[in-house]
């Protein structure tokens, strides 16, 4: 079961020191969402390997 956005960010803000300021709170939650994106991504399989960045990039070289 996928956590609502309530509990993902209670999970945010326990996470950060008490002395923590906005900027700092924005920050982890530009964290998470990168991760949240890339899971997703992963999910969908929309990666790729690094095999197969080599092969892209050896193509690209020599065309």
């Amino acid at each position: 079961m996928k956590a609502t956005i309530q509990t993902e960010i209670l999970a945010i803000l326990e996470q950060l020191p008490e002395e923590a300021n906005w900027l700092d709170l924005k920050r982890a939650m530009q964290t998470f969402e990168r991760i949240d994106e890339g899971m997703l991504d992963l999910q969908n399989e929309r990666v790729w390997t690094t095999e197969r960045l080599r092969n892209h990039f050896r193509k690209k070289s020599f065309s």
